[in-house]
């Protein structure tokens, strides 16, 4: 039974592109556990099949029965989610940090236009897998559209500038640049 398990394992585990390192990352374990277990000569406990499950977006019958036909590929890789984790809590010390700091003619201009800052870690994990997959379409482009509209609209009216109206012109490049992406990735398959 062991050795079908560490065969569906090896399946799942290629079929969604990953090395063995990538699990092992993922689900917080050795990748000479990985190893160990694909080649029939131990199973994860209970508490490792849930997290290999979970990776990669069955249940734990499936993985013990029999893959789906299509397995998932995991949402985010492990590099993925470190910069995601770690970059939202940099983002919101810099928010508490320019909101503190920066007062502008209204009194609270850091508070009310820098909140933009907690949209870098989606951009920036984006951006990773759109690189990693070869995908441009994965960047969130519109993300950080909406962010420079909001921040500079927010900046330019504090000063008294009408910066909404010029920088509405900006949203135009989210359609184009989806249309260019799939184009690019027409062409590669």
């Amino acid at each position: 039974m062991e050795n079908d398990l560490g065969k569906r394992l090896k399946d799942l585990r290629e079929s969604a592109e990953e090395s063995t390192e990538d699990l092992a990352k993922a689900i917080w374990v050795s990748e000479d556990k990985v190893n160990e277990w694909e080649q029939g000569k131990g199973s994860p406990d209970p508490e490792q099949l849930r997290a290999i499950a979970g990776h990669y977006g069955i249940s734990v019958d499936e993985l013990m029965q029999g893959s789906p036909a299509n397995p998932k590929k995991p949402l985010m890789s492990h590099a993925q989610t470190v910069v995601q984790s770690v970059g939202t809590f940099i983002a919101l010390i810099a928010y508490l940090f320019v909101g503190f700091l920066w007062k502008g003619p209204t009194g609270a201009l850091g508070w009310a236009s820098m909140w933009v800052l907690l949209f870098v870690p989606v951009i920036i994990t984006s951006l990773m897998a759109a690189i990693e997959s070869r995908k441009p379409s994965q960047f969130q482009l519109a993300v950080l559209v909406i962010g420079v509209y909001c921040c500079m609209g927010i900046i330019g009216h504090a000063y008294g500038q009408n910066f909404w109206h010029p920088f509405w012109a900006e949203f135009l490049l989210i359609p184009v640049y989806y249309f260019v992406c799939a184009l690019i990735e027409r062409k590669k398959d």
